[in-house]
């Protein structure tokens, strides 16, 4: 009896602790999924609202630590989302502003072009009658002058002139900008232009004593674009080589190549130094600035050169050495009519 007593004794403590074991790894089985979850759900959660998704809430229905934190996250998520949505609309509303900025910005710079070609143009007519009456008296047909009043009203009529050129730029500059501006295709010899140009440029030049050289391939000849318009970028371009060159010569050279006529003004100059080339074509921007400066102008003509040849379908662009001089390089169709021709 005693070892049948001891046996069922036995197997009775065994069931007991299998059992025991059993609930434990149930009970842990339970208390894992009630923690894992709520947290794979934090998990969840998190990787939606760093992709930007803050419209699902977390749903944990739990009184402990863990519903207390995923109803923190929650509490979070709101916010976000309230604080969201505030800065999108303080974006909306800065954008607008600027937008409004923007286009009181840009009327304003057409008025301002508008009034600057308007009041140059009146600016001209009485500029060119002191500039043609001074001629008239410097001639004598007034009567004769003597050395020192001669002397004067030739002060005169150079200054007259000078103030013309920088009334012309400005014109120039507003037109463009107000797409007022007129280009005419039609045939020229450019070969004839660059003659004209250097006829231009050789007084300047004889008086600084510098060489004017003009190389002209034999297949340049006839071109089709607006001649007025070329002579203009051509003279700008010497008026300037000569300005920055106090030594050595100023060379035009021209040459056709790949349908492309290509016209370099190559002087002996001060040069440009690297950190002034990204500003070079800028409007009103010199190079030359200050009470000090040794060269007068508006900064205008290298801009208004650039202007010019886009709109005559080609590309302008300069390479210099400072202290040695530089090259402006300019190339047109040699044969296509113009964008916007009028």
């Amino acid at each position: 009896m005693s070892r049948c007593f001891g046996w069922q004794l036995r197997i009775t403590i065994l069931l007991s602790t299998v059992g025991a074991m059993f609930l434990a790894v149930l009970s842990g089985w339970l208390m894992s999924r009630q923690i894992s979850k709520p947290i794979r759900q934090l998990a969840s959660a998190s990787e939606r609202i760093a992709q930007g998704d803050l419209s699902t809430p977390v749903e944990v229905k739990s009184s402990n630590e863990i519903g207390v934190l995923a109803h923190s996250f929650n509490q979070m998520v709101v916010s976000l989302k309230k604080s969201r949505n505030e800065l999108e609309q303080r974006v909306a509303e800065r954008t607008a502003e600027l937008a409004i900025a923007k286009n009181r910005a840009e009327e304003s710079d057409r008025l301002k072009s508008v009034f600057l070609a308007s009041m140059s143009h009146e600016l001209r007519t009485p500029l060119n009658s002191i500039i043609g009456f001074t001629g008239i008296i410097l001639q004598g047909l007034a009567g004769p002058l003597n050395d020192e009043q001669a002397k004067q009203l030739g002060m005169i009529r150079s200054s007259a002139l000078h103030l013309l050129d920088l009334i012309n730029d400005v014109l120039d500059i507003s037109k463009l900008e107000t797409d007022q501006f007129e280009v005419i295709s039609e045939p020229f010899d450019m070969r004839q232009v660059i003659e004209k140009v250097v006829r231009t440029a050789t007084p300047l030049a004889k008086k600084k004593r510098l060489n004017l050289v003009a190389t002209v391939m034999p297949e340049v000849g006839q071109v089709i674009s607006d001649r007025r318009r070329v002579e203009q970028v051509l003279i700008n371009l010497m008026d300037n080589a000569v300005k920055f060159t106090n030594q050595g010569e100023v060379r035009i050279e021209c040459q056709v190549s790949d349908d492309q006529l290509v016209t370099r003004v190559v002087d002996t100059g001060i040069g440009i130094k690297p950190a002034d080339m990204d500003i070079l074509f800028e409007t009103f921007r010199q190079i030359d600035t200050g009470l000090n400066r040794q060269h007068e102008g508006t900064g205008l003509g290298l801009s208004i050169c650039k202007r010019l040849v886009e709109m005559l379908g080609g590309e302008i662009w300069a390479e210099s050495e400072w202290g040695v001089g530089s090259t402006f390089t300019f190339t047109l169709p040699t044969g296509l009519s113009l964008r916007g021709t009028k």
